[in-house]
């Protein structure tokens, strides 16, 4: 008996078949269907979709044979393999190569084969689908054309079903990731609303009754500016709360009119003390006419903060954040100016995408 030779690429081949994660998996019937019309083209008793591991040939497919798998070193797909094209034996108990293989000699006792190759597509030979008779026989073109059509399709099936294997595990990733991002928002949301609530009010507290009114101006004023701070950071909690409802609807926004100087006015002076800390210069210029519009305060306000938090940060010492604003016909324009680095060319489309 010639056992069947182990071909120069089987490292390259091994990791193509364990790629479709298809060894030793259930029965499928788009597979079941193949071997049973293979069959039937050829008149034949045995049809196997057979995939070569490193020790065994297993048989994802079979009709008319009872046992999963053979050993590869007696296997003639083993053969088709190690060639790296089809093999057809009219009559095995004449061949040299498989005369006194036991597989011809002892149960199921074959004679006839025929084995298409199953090329993946990195090229590689997973296996084969091979018809097999227990008698000599000698089939046509016709036959050995269609056997090799029907083995393209097994590839199709073997990726196709990768594929879907790979889609219900991302899906089911996802499902987890959502999950856990809905156990996070609503752990992180209760952590910070607890300090938050004690600082709000002993703002509040500080600011009023007695204790307020033994506050100097300047003092009451950066007061002002920290419950100022500690609403938004209260707003931001909610906004984690409804963060879920927010990304499936859409932000639902409650307009009503504001002076947009006011709005900036407030935004830049909540963040004039971070700025001067970092040894910069904040400046407001807008004008003199209000600039009456129709905004969510609340939400306008975050943008503003955002704009000039990030001009803060990103500006080197002894420069200035310069933020302005003018009407443009039924429409007002804010600027952040400042004079860092700016946004990376190969960073700026992806600016806007979520977490970014």
């Amino acid at each position: 008996m010639q056992p069947p030779e182990i071909p120069a690429d089987e490292d390259l081949r091994m990791r193509a078949l364990c790629r479709l994660e298809v060894l030793d998996s259930e029965p499928e019937r788009a597979f079941d269907d193949i071997v049973e019309v293979a069959a039937q083209i050829f008149g034949v008793p045995i049809a196997l979709v057979s995939l070569v591991d490193s020790e065994r040939q297993w048989f994802k497919a079979r009709v008319g044979l009872d046992a999963p798998e053979t050993p590869r070193s007696v296997s003639v797909c083993g053969h088709v393999v190690a060639q790296g094209s089809a093999i057809v034996v009219p009559d095995l108990g004449v061949d040299p190569r498989f005369a006194d293989n036991p597989l011809v000699l002892e149960g199921p006792k074959i004679r006839f084969y025929a084995g298409a190759p199953l090329v993946s597509r990195e090229g590689q030979i997973l296996g084969t689908l091979c018809v097999i008779d227990r008698e000599p026989r000698t089939p046509s073109e016709a036959q050995l054309a269609a056997l090799e059509r029907l083995a393209r399709v097994v590839v199709d099936q073997l990726e196709l079903r990768k594929a879907e294997l790979v889609r219900v595990r991302r899906e089911a990733q996802a499902a987890q990731a959502q999950a856990l991002e809905k156990q996070f928002v609503s752990v992180v949301s209760h952590e910070l609303r607890t300090p938050l609530t004690s600082i709000f009010a002993a703002l509040r507290l500080a600011t009023a009754g007695p204790l307020g009114a033994e506050l100097s101006d300047e003092l009451r004023k950066l007061l002002g500016v920290c419950e100022r701070n500690a609403r938004r950071m209260m707003n931001l909690v909610d906004d984690l709360l409804e963060y879920e409802k927010l990304r499936h609807r859409g932000l639902e926004l409650q307009l009503a009119p504001h002076d947009l100087r006011e709005l900036l006015t407030e935004a830049v002076e909540a963040q004039r003390l971070s700025a001067e800390g970092d040894g910069l210069r904040l400046e407001l210029d807008l004008p003199a006419q209000p600039l009456g519009c129709q905004v969510e305060a609340r939400r306008i306000t975050e943008v503003i903060d955002n704009l000039i938090g990030n001009a803060i940060k990103f500006s080197p010492p002894d420069t200035r954040v310069h933020v302005h604003a003018r009407r443009r016909g039924d429409r007002i324009e804010v600027c952040v100016d400042d004079e860092g680095q700016g946004v990376p060319e190969d960073q700026r489309l992806a600016i806007f995408e979520r977490f970014t």
